[in-house]
């Protein structure tokens, strides 16, 4: 507990800082959840991932689920050109 500080990155782009799972939740068994709108890269990827957190020194990271939802355009389309 208290010890599980981690970053969130989406692309290239950090997303969360120092995130801890124990003190947001109050336990492990609890879900976490958080909303973000992204765009893929220019390649048409999109790269989710966890690395330590420099400033609090704990190198400890889990990510044991990851939903990811497209959103239609105008068109009713999940394709970017319509």
């Amino acid at each position: 507990m208290n010890t599980l500080y981690f970053n969130v990155y989406i692309n290239t782009d950090i997303a969360i800082v120092a995130l801890d799972l124990s003190s947001i939740t109050g336990a492990l068994a609890l879900p976490y959840y958080q909303d973000f709108v992204s765009n893929a890269s220019s390649d048409n990827t999109l790269t989710v991932s966890v690395g330590p957190d420099t400033v609090t020194g704990v190198t400890k990271a889990i990510m044991n689920g990851l939903e990811i939802m497209k959103i239609s355009n105008a068109l009713k389309s999940l394709d970017g050109s319509g």
